[in-house]
């Protein structure tokens, strides 16, 4: 099958960060299928073309980098027609409004009553941010401000080219059941046809759970406030038993100088370990043998991939309560969802961990029998193909 694909940006626009479709595309060409990709201009202007067995990707040289405009709108489907003109493509993927140029063009996608091009797919993996808010605290009044917010949202003229791709779409591709009651909830007078689809993780690079030589905590990411910065050193100091944390992520020099600010007034600098940005092939010996993940996130997230790692590598998460973390983790059974700003509890659970390594090992271990029966590559390149013969019917 060929695949087109319509990406915001690869794995050149910005090194050591996995785009979705840097994700996928791999995948795709992995499961036989012949993929091309339309992203952005590279941020030298030059054009050029990747060629990996069963992918290829092409940086529109006339569009800004990790731009999704005008520009790119219109060059992509210009690209897009002279290559259908020359082998037809079988399936259009978008994600947000990068397809908006195709639907333009009556090229993908389509509405009832009205020529369609190609079927389209609509790839979500964000949770809307307008949004995020009144889902780490609802109230019993937040489902009607958010339909109210929803309608209000839905008049904007920036808001119109992705919502068009929603409707266009023969179905929209959500990262996690939060995330695809959020999207429906966006247009809830006209909900897009939608289903959760995760991200495959490959277990074989993640080796067994070893033992835990020392009690360490282990956070994977940006260090943002919204990502936990300030958190991380009060959890640290509220807990009773001693425990290094390590923060593994690519940080700028004012993000860990306000992370060691942070720990230095909680008393807890000699309890942090900035280790930095890490090649990602290097990360499952980094998790190998940590006590448990932290992850006092309250970004707005559709699914944590950093959250599948850690249950690959056998760790038991504790994280404050997402939306995206909705069919991933289990409470009491592969990890612990507390309250957003929870200090206290959060501290409480990673010190009951402590004192129960035997707990924390089967706490870890059904995770990683989780990530093996749910998110397989097979299992995930199956639901793919149902559905790529789902939309093409």
């Amino acid at each position: 099958m060929r695949i087109c694909i319509l990406s915001r940006a690869m794995e050149r626009h910005r090194p050591g960060y996995l785009w979705p479709f840097e994700i996928l595309s791999k995948d795709f060409a992995r499961a036989g299928h012949e993929v091309t990709v339309l992203t952005t201009g590279l941020p030298d202007g030059a054009p050029a073309v990747d060629r990996m067995a069963g992918r290829e990707v092409h940086y529109l040289p006339g569009t800004r980098p990790e731009r999704v405009d005008a520009a790119f709108w219109r060059d992509s489907a210009a690209t897009f027609a002279a290559m259908q003109a020359a082998a037809p493509f079988d399936i259009v993927i978008g994600r947000g409004a990068s397809s908006w140029g195709l639907v333009q063009a009556g090229l993908a996608g389509g509405t009832p009553g009205r020529r369609a091009g190609l079927p389209l797919i609509s790839h979500e993996g964000t949770y809307p941010a307008w949004m995020h808010g009144r889902a780490l605290h609802p109230r019993p009044w937040s489902g009607a401000v958010t339909a109210l917010d929803a309608g209000l949202h839905a008049l904007r003229a920036k808001e119109r080219p992705l919502r068009a791709c929603l409707a266009a779409s023969a179905r929209v591709v959500c990262l996690s059941p939060g995330l695809e009651r959020a999207v429906r909830r966006m247009a809830w007078w006209a909900p897009p046809r939608t289903v959760t689809l995760p991200y495959a993780l490959d277990l074989s690079r993640w080796p067994e759970p070893a033992a835990r030589p020392e009690p360490r905590l282990v956070y994977v990411g940006r260090l943002s406030e919204a990502k936990g910065a300030a958190a991380m050193p009060a959890i640290l100091a509220r807990m009773r038993r001693p425990a290094v944390l390590e923060v593994i992520g690519g940080v700028t020099d004012a993000e860990r100088a306000a992370m060691e600010a942070h720990a230095a007034r909680a008393g807890v600098a000699d309890r942090l370990r900035m280790t930095g940005a890490l090649p990602h092939e290097a990360l499952p010996g980094r998790l190998h043998g940590a006590t448990a993940f932290l992850f006092p996130s309250t970004h707005p997230e559709g699914l944590s991939k950093v959250v599948m790692e850690a249950m690959a590598a056998g760790l038991p998460v504790v994280a404050w309560r997402l939306p995206a973390h909705e069919g991933l983790v289990e409470p009491g059974r592969t990890g612990w969802l507390l309250p957003p700003g929870d200090i206290a509890g959060t501290a409480a659970r990673l010190d009951a961990l402590l004192a129960d390594p035997a707990r924390a090992a089967a706490t870890g271990a059904a995770g990683r029998a989780h990530i093996a029966r749910h998110h397989a590559p097979g299992v995930i390149a199956a639901r793919w193909q149902a559905l790529f013969d789902a939309v093409r019917r």
